[in-house]
């Protein structure tokens, strides 16, 4: 009599278990995870840094992951001069590799400049080691590195989807142009089908022109992107300082929104408004970067680019004054982002006597990161020129605050801001591919296999008891 009220507790036991086992292993549903759709690094020196004569200074990052073993680079060198005139390169060691071409710049004797030096490359694995070696000429005894020069490196991952970033997508001009007058248009970028069915048509371009004066007077000059032979984008425009051979570098970062999953061929057309003739140098580069969806989410978010303002009236600022913030952008909003890219380009005409400047980014007006010095020549007699190439990533931005660039001066200065820009990209958490669970039983074949159980220890026990 005992055995009916037993076999019912077995039954409802085997029913309460067979549930919990199936709604562990799950049925069937689809799983995915976040993965930074980029990893990134940064050093720069902490302090102005002398470089010999025939000196070479190496420097160094850390290897990136990046599992599509496509990488950015961006790289900035601040030069100055002493008595003795140089010339000073800079290139790219992959692993131990040369990597594209030596970037140089003259250096006149007492003279300064700005070398950049953005760049893409590929390699055969991931986390190598990038360096950026920077090698003087014999007869550059006065040489400095300014603070501020060292570089980024942005690693592209990538899952079932394919690359984050779709690479390689820089040229490099290879010989220095004849003198021209007009216009001049280095060869283009040729992106090939970018980012392919997965592209969302955020594109982040980045230059580094230097162009060169081959007359003895003072001219300007002006830079606009062209996209598949359309002038796009803002046009900017700078000062070349009197005196054949002088060269200045317009370094115009900006961000396009264009057609993905086209070819796009991209330059940039370097305009002689003055009509004195100029040439643009061996070594300038052009480099475009077009960013995918990856698990259907876009990889990277940007910030509305401001990519062309201007200050005309001159900043006079006594020892340690500063100007007012520059060139502002809304940092957009963006959950996932693991880490962003900043880079502005701060084209100054001095207008006063030599001066020692420093640049830092501002979040909300207040100065923040890496310290970045210039030189400038005085521009008493004939204007001078200079270049801030700022190079940085943050990892932490928050959605609606105000990103800038602020100047102070380390001794007197007179100098107005021509043209330049701003860019800021972010990169994103990216879900990977969802892939199945493993194959189950469902929770009503679960039920019906532990009633059958059920029912087999009654009719055995039945038995028994017969």
């Amino acid at each position: 009599m005992s055995s009916l009220p037993t076999s019912l507790v077995r039954c409802r036991t085997s029913m309460v278990l067979a549930g919990l086992v199936a709604l562990c292993v799950g049925n069937g549903t689809a799983r995915s995870q976040l993965i930074p759709s980029a990893n990134g690094a940064q050093t720069f020196l902490g302090a102005d840094t002398a470089l010999a004569a025939s000196g070479t200074r190496d420097i160094t990052i850390a290897g990136v992951s990046a599992a599509s073993n496509s990488y950015d680079a961006s790289g900035v060198v601040y030069l100055s001069n002493g008595a003795g005139a140089s010339t000073v390169t800079a290139q790219y060691l992959v692993n131990g590799t040369p990597q594209g071409p030596a970037f140089s710049v003259n250096l006149a004797a007492s003279g300064s400049t700005t070398l950049a030096v953005p760049q893409q490359f590929t390699s055969a694995g991931s986390n190598v080691p990038v360096v950026l070696r920077i090698t003087n000429g014999a007869g550059g005894s006065g040489v400095t590195l300014g603070a501020g020069t060292g570089l980024t490196l942005t690693g592209y991952n990538q899952n079932g989807d394919g690359p984050t970033a779709t690479l390689p997508g820089s040229s490099n001009l290879l010989t220095t142009t004849a003198n021209q007058t007009g216009t001049i248009t280095p060869p283009p970028v040729s992106i090939a089908a970018a980012g392919g069915a997965n592209a969302t048509g955020l594109f982040a371009l980045n230059s580094a022109i230097t162009v060169i004066n081959n007359n003895a007077s003072q001219q300007t000059v002006s830079g606009r992107y062209v996209v598949d032979g359309v002038a796009t984008g803002p046009t900017f425009s700078m000062t070349l300082p009197a005196g054949a051979g002088s060269t200045t570098l317009m370094s115009l970062p900006t961000t396009l929104t264009l057609a993905g999953g086209t070819t796009h061929s991209v330059s940039m057309n370097i305009a002689d408004t003055s009509g004195l003739g100029i040439s643009v140098k061996a070594g300038s580069t052009l480099s475009v970067t077009p960013y995918n969806t990856s698990g259907g989410t876009a990889s990277a978010v940007a910030a509305t680019p401001n990519s062309n303002f201007s200050q005309g009236t001159p900043f006079n600022l006594g020892f340690g004054g500063f100007t007012p913030v520059l060139g502002t952008v809304t940092v957009p909003v963006s959950t996932n982002a693991t880490f962003w890219d900043a880079n502005a380009s701060i084209m100054i005409l001095n207008t006063g006597q030599a001066a020692s400047l420093t640049a830092q980014y501002t979040i909300n007006g207040v100065a923040t990161g890496q310290s970045f010095n210039l030189t400038v020549p005085s521009g008493l007699t004939t204007n001078s020129t200079g270049t801030f190439y700022m190079p940085e990533q943050f990892t932490t931005l928050t959605a609606g605050s105000l990103l800038g660039v602020m100047i102070t001066a380390n001794s007197s200065a007179s100098f107005t801001v021509e043209a330049s820009s701003l860019t800021l990209v972010g990169h994103q958490q990216v879900p990977t591919v969802a892939t199945p669970e493993p194959a189950s039983m469902s929770l009503a074949a679960m039920a019906a296999m532990a009633f059958g159980a059920a029912a087999y220890r009654r009719r055995r026990s039945a038995k028994v008891s017969a």
